[in-house]
């Protein structure tokens, strides 16, 4: 070969076709040389157990592929060729980097890891093998590289594999690859595929067609050239000014088969077995008037069905397909479908060099179509700069997703940035909030730690393990977040009751009454903000519960000798006046403490004669409210120990007393809604209290300035509908 062939095409043409030899260009006689010794010593195959010769002849076949149908430069056929050894360990990054050009090494790496991700493909996950291609790959020449593959592969398949590889690899061409194929706008290789996977996977019609298609030929033949004819002769006589090519071509066994299916239809009734092409040479600038004169003079000479007319160049596809195309009635009424391109549009409709390898996939993916729409200038210009061309090439195929496998293989699709606990959470709720510890490619990691494309997770999970709010942290993926937030809401409410049925336990066991004020003052001496945490900490033993059985039974002995100090003076009423008065109002209030001491009406509910008050003593002296004042429960419930029973001067002799005894179990719930259900009877005047424990038992004795007996009687059937109480007298 002249070593004036330095035209990458050309050239790779001819290393590949000889494929003893790499050409005798100096810059590639080492690269010729390491190729023939790792033939010659067997060390060319992937592992020993492969034929080297066989191994480099099919890399060869494949590269020379990509030569013709792709238009790939030596960057990548030297990642073809040298793959293999490089895997085997043949080879070292060393010497790749010394006889290749700049960028084969990265690029035979990201081949080898792509391998080796697409060996661990699902076929039953096929709803995202396109994208899970184009995700893995991350360089869109390893898209490449794998299309021409899987081609070569199945070109190869019936002579190289048994039946059940062949069905297998066809399974696999139509899932990942013909929808790849089909999205960068290489539609030669994708029905070329489409007709394989046909013949492999349903060789019954597949030999029919083909043999059908035979018996026909010539008759398609004459009829195509007498509907050509009268096109041919009228653009000779206009004369057209650009140089034409008219191809007729039949269709593929594929879409005939498909045409037969869906339309329910024998082979003999299919007209449109063969399809016209007609390419003109017209420079870009004159490419809309050129393909549309050639339109007006097909269909001034046959009728065209206007339904069928496709104006792809006004508008091109998404991957760059630009083309006119129309149905007309040729002789015999026989339908024929015309093309109507340019050359470059020719190019990119055969065989995709200038397609625009866009993406038009799912909302929410814009990132991966801008990558592969900023490849079209790139391949248009191959014949041009091919430094530069495949510098551009290596850009990475951006995503926004990543796939990691299961140890068994499973395909987990997860957003770039998804951690181990994601991972967890997307395989079963129950995984991820029991997940302990994990493994990812066989080394111990962190729960928190980043995946990355193609890494094999392995999760441990314990019963006993919870997740903390800590998790949030180290999730990005929007189940795993809810799941957790969900799961400590859970906890919480199962930890918030556990912690209620623990304390009442431990009171009843000290003999220890429950009191509101008494609980709510110690939690706050503890720093709890309110009695949900404090329940949930004890459930989850982070409470010394003997030191606050300690402090709530000494401060319950401080209320109750206030209390019995109350009652032991309520026998010494005072009376006392209020400055305000003038009409001579006094209000008697039962204890010696405050004698001398003047009151004040509480603004809040304005006691007038006759109302039933108490007595609460405040900074500036006692403050006189009403029972049905809106502070008196709250007053009641908190600071219950320090409120004096009162009363009205000269109403002592209506003032008969009465007393409702109670019997209840001892248990701080029941207790405390006994009391807090007495301080809120607003219409009976309570004047004493007295409560004893006796056993498991709890006595209570409360002493009320009688008014109305249906008052009363009411306030007796309410106690005694109180879960817990056992019995309620009352003596008049």
């Amino acid at each position: 070969m002249p070593t004036h062939h330095r035209d990458d095409h050309e050239l790779m043409r001819y290393l590949l076709r000889t494929a003893d030899q790499l050409g005798v260009a100096s810059y590639v006689t080492p690269y010729r040389e390491l190729l023939e010794r790792l033939i010659r010593e067997g060390q060319y195959g992937a592992n020993e157990e492969e034929d080297d010769r066989e191994t480099f002849m099919e890399q060869a076949e494949m590269a020379q592929l990509l030569c013709d149908e792709i238009g790939l430069g030596v960057v990548s056929i030297s990642a073809v060729l040298l793959e293999p050894p490089y895997i085997r360990g043949a080879i070292t990054a060393q010497e790749v980097e010394a006889l290749c050009p700049p960028g084969t090494l990265p690029l035979i790496e990201r081949l080898a890891q792509t391998h080796e991700l697409y060996h661990r493909y699902d076929l039953r996950q096929a709803d995202q093998g396109e994208e899970f291609l184009l995700t893995i790959a991350e360089d869109i020449r390893v898209v490449l590289i794998l299309l021409v593959e899987c081609l070569n592969k199945l070109i190869y398949a019936k002579e190289r594999m048994d039946e059940s590889r062949r069905v297998l690899l066809a399974q696999v061409a139509q899932v990942l690859f013909v929808p790849t194929a089909h999205r960068l706008g290489l539609y030669k290789i994708k029905s070329q595929m489409e007709d394989l996977i046909f013949k492999y996977t349903d060789p019954k019609h597949y030999y029919e067609i083909k043999e059908l298609m035979g018996q026909t030929i010539v008759a398609r033949q004459a009829y195509m050239d007498a509907f050509v004819a009268p096109i041919q002769k009228r653009l000779e006589e206009l004369p057209l000014r650009w140089p034409y090519t008219i191809k007729s071509r039949s269709k593929t066994f594929t879409s005939i088969m498909n045409k037969m299916r869906n339309k329910g239809v024998a082979f003999d009734e299919i007209h449109d077995l063969s399809a016209m092409r007609i390419i003109i040479d017209a420079p870009p600038e004159e490419e809309y008037e050129a393909c549309w004169l050639v339109y007006s003079i097909v269909t001034d000479l046959y009728t065209p069905n206007t339904k069928r007319l496709r104006d792809w160049i006004s508008q091109p596809k998404a991957n760059g397909y630009e083309s006119l195309q129309i149905t007309v009635q040729g002789p015999e009424g026989k339908s024929v479908e015309i093309q109507i391109r340019t050359t470059r549009m020719d190019r990119i409709a055969e065989s995709g060099m200038a397609a625009h390898w866009r993406y038009k996939g799912v909302s929410g993916e814009a990132s991966l179509d801008s990558q592969l729409t900023s490849m079209r200038q790139v391949i248009e210009d191959l014949a041009g700069d091919k430094e530069k061309a495949n510098a551009q090439l290596s850009l990475r195929v951006e995503s926004r997703d990543i796939f990691v496998f299961t140890p068994t293989g499973q395909m987990i699709r997860l957003p770039k940035g998804a951690t181990v606990l994601d991972f967890a959470f997307a395989i079963h709720s129950n995984v991820g909030l029991m997940a302990q510890s994990a493994q990812v490619n066989g080394k111990r990691a962190k729960l928190r730690d980043k995946l990355k494309n193609g890494d094999v997770v392995n999760i441990t999970t314990a019963k006993n393990q919870r997740p903390s709010i800590d998790w949030l942290q180290s999730v990005t993926t929007r189940k795993a977040k809810n799941k957790i937030r969900q799961a400590i809401r859970d906890q919480q409410e199962s930890g918030l009751q556990a912690g209620k049925e623990l304390l009442e336990r431990r009171f009843k066991n000290r003999h220890l009454v429950y009191q509101e004020s008494i609980f709510t003052s110690l939690l706050r001496k503890m720093g709890y903000k309110g009695n949900m945490d404090f329940f949930i900490d004890l459930s989850e033993e982070r409470v010394n519960v003997p030191n606050f059985l300690d402090q709530y039974a000494a401060l319950s002995a401080e209320a109750e000798a206030r209390a019995a100090e109350s009652r032991r003076v309520a026998s010494t009423p005072t009376a006392i006046k209020s400055p305000e008065a003038s009409d001579g109002r006094e209000i008697v209030v039962s204890t010696a403490d405050f004698k001398g001491l003047e009151y004040t009406l509480a603004n809040c509910c304005n006691p007038k004669m006759g109302d039933e008050i108490f007595a609460y003593p405040s900074k500036s002296g006692l403050k006189i409210h009403t029972r049905s004042c809106p502070n008196a429960i709250d007053i009641l419930g908190r600071h219950g120990d320090r409120v004096l029973p009162a009363r009205w001067r000269g109403m002592e002799s209506s003032a008969v007393v009465a007393t409702l005894y109670v019997t209840a179990l001892h248990d701080a719930v029941t207790i405390g809604r006994v009391i807090s259900t007495l301080h809120q009877a607003d219409e009976c005047s309570l004047i004493n209290e007295e409560q004893q424990l006796d056993g498991g038992l709890w006595h209570g004795t409360f002493t009320f300035r009688e008014g109305e007996r249906q008052t009363l009687f009411a306030l007796q059937a309410q106690l005694q509908s109180i879960k817990g109480v056992q019995q309620v007298r009352l003596q008049q």
